[in-house]
């Protein structure tokens, strides 16, 4: 047992005593102050790794929960049905505006949104297409409704 140093008042005291006698200062001892920070950190670190991968054990959990069942073929391997071919239907409820739109006959679904009553600004935020893009093809609509 040797003697160190308050770090407080500087009167030697036991390295290891939990209070300085003569100050009252609560771990007077460096070293033992040093201990305590490193075994606290450890300590820390440890807790929150388990926390980090025990989330990402959950949410792997989870998101095998919700995942399709994989379809199984007679040989038990997993089976992968080619994909279907596009209708070529310009007009579907179920498909959302912007991938219509990438479709070749954009400018008409565009006619079509303008004819329906919707305005520019709107027709822009659906389809994902230029403000200024809209409105070229809308000055292009009325130049032809123009022409006979």
């Amino acid at each position: 047992m040797a003697l160190v140093p308050c770090r407080e008042c500087g009167k030697e005291v036991s390295e290891q005593a939990e209070a300085c006698p003569y100050c009252g200062i609560k771990t007077p001892s460096k070293k033992k102050r040093q201990r305590n920070l490193i075994i606290t950190t450890v300590i820390t670190v440890l807790v929150l790794s388990l926390l980090i991968g025990g989330s990402v054990l959950v949410y792997n959990k989870i998101m095998r929960a919700f995942r399709p069942p994989a379809e199984v073929g007679a040989d038990d391997k997993p089976y992968n049905p080619p994909p279907s071919k596009p209708t070529t239907s310009v007009i579907k409820q179920d498909i959302p505006v912007k991938q219509q739109i990438v479709q070749k006959d954009y400018k008409e679904k565009i006619r079509e949104m303008l004819d329906s009553g919707q305005n520019v600004r709107e027709i822009s935020k659906k389809t994902g297409i230029r403000i200024d893009e809209v409105r070229r093809i809308k000055k292009e609509k009325k130049q032809d409704e123009k022409t006979p």
